[in-house]
């Protein structure tokens, strides 16, 4: 079978329209209760056997369509618990094992939506899932979805690689949901922002833009808990500063949303509404592409270092100086800016011209990286932030 037959066989299992609703209405409700059974013995013949990975793409399609029916099935009857032998985890370490057997070099199939599509629907089940299990459910789906290669394919490939990257967006919501907190936003970011600093446009491209529909999905949900105090926040702020000077211009607008969905959430987090605020983005739109970036990292950590606690700006500070010692030069750029930023005196690397921006910028990064040299300018800011914040900087001089 070739691929195009392949994938037309495969496409007549999956419907996103009929396996991402459990809301469906009459004859629709009827047709998932009804594949309830077929469902539980699809599903039980998979679950028995002793090496999972052994069928081929039709069996592993219709494994993954009896596991998303048995769950409509469950919803439509009610329930928020799989009436099985195998537990919700089983059964999506059963997925797993589908989703393993994709090739590294990542191309558009149908699988792999369906894989997220199941999981999607597990999702829904009580009780939520395993954490280390999320994170190998990310990390396959992410690493399928942001490194797909489509090439100069035709419109098969484009609409298959259009349904895995909405499918991820979805699953991504969907399991933020089961425990809508900062901490479980920040978990699932860290998967994501794995990719942001890819040496392949296309791979930043595709994870920036996953951030920022993820953030604004959390920022809209009603009941989000955003009262955690987090360390974590300050490293993910930098993380994506470091992206405003990306010269790729959607990674660059996608990083400067994220930022603003999490200032968004910080400010509720401290009662402040966001008219009264710090505006967080410079609007002198005149000012020269280069010149804006370096001015918008700088008010990232200035604005956010007013509100974030003793952690989250040491954890700011860490990966700013990581950032420094970068071989990407734009990345280090980016660290020094954002170091003296969360410092508090970003304005001494400042100029009228871009040009002199960028010399003091490498003049400082010089006294970092060649002479092991921490600036004078930064040990006096140092010392007023305190002993803490000093030791951090030390350490990195250290090495």
């Amino acid at each position: 079978m070739n691929m195009s037959d392949s994938t037309s066989t495969s496409l007549n299992h999956f419907s996103t329209s009929s396996v991402f609703s459990s809301t469906s209405n009459g004859s629709d409700v009827n047709d998932s209760i009804e594949l309830d059974g077929d469902a539980v013995n699809i599903i039980l013949k998979r679950m028995e056997e002793e090496d999972k990975s052994k069928q081929d793409e039709n069996g592993d399609i219709s494994f993954l369509s009896a596991i998303s029916a048995l769950c409509i099935a469950t919803q439509h009857k009610r329930r928020n618990k799989l009436k099985l032998l195998y537990t919700k985890d089983e059964l999506t370490e059963a997925v797993v094992v589908v989703m393993e057997k994709l090739p590294v070099h990542s191309v558009p199939t149908s699988v792999l939506p369906c894989c997220m599509v199941a999981i999607y629907n597990l999702s829904k089940i009580k009780p939520p899932l395993d954490p280390e299990l999320e994170s190998c459910v990310l990390r396959l789906a992410m690493h399928g979805v942001f490194t797909m290669d489509i090439g100069t394919g035709g419109a098969t490939k484009q609409a298959l690689y259009r349904t895995t990257s909405a499918t991820l967006e979805i699953l991504l919501r969907s399991l933020l949901a089961e425990d809508p907190t900062t901490k479980h936003l920040l978990r699932i970011l860290k998967h994501i922002h794995f990719w942001i600093h890819s040496k392949y446009k296309v791979e930043r491209i595709r994870a920036i833009k996953s951030s920022a529909a993820l953030l604004r999905f959390a920022v809209l949900m009603p009941d989000f808990d955003a009262t955690c105090k987090l360390p974590e926040l300050g490293h993910h702020v930098a993380e994506l500063a470091i992206c405003i000077g990306d010269p790729q211009a959607a990674v660059s607008r996608h990083a400067k949303e994220s930022i603003f969905r999490l200032y968004e959430l910080l400010l509720h987090q401290k009662g402040i509404r966001m008219n009264n605020a710090k505006e967080l983005w410079c609007r002198r739109y005149q000012e020269e592409k280069k010149m804006l970036s370096y001015i918008n990292m700088m008010k990232v950590g200035e604005v956010f270092g007013t509100f974030f606690n003793e952690q989250q700006r040491r954890s700011f500070l860490r990966t700013a100086l990581l950032a420094i010692y970068s071989p990407d030069r734009r990345v280090s750029e980016a660290g020094i800016l954002l170091v003296y930023s969360i410092l508090g005196n970003a304005e001494e690397l400042m100029d009228v011209e871009e040009k002199q921006v960028k010399k003091k910028i490498w003049h400082q990064l010089h006294k970092f990286r060649v002479c092991n040299e921490l600036p004078v300018a930064v040990q006096s800011l140092s010392a007023s932030k305190g002993d803490v914040l000093m030791e951090d900087l030390d350490d990195y001089v250290q090495l």
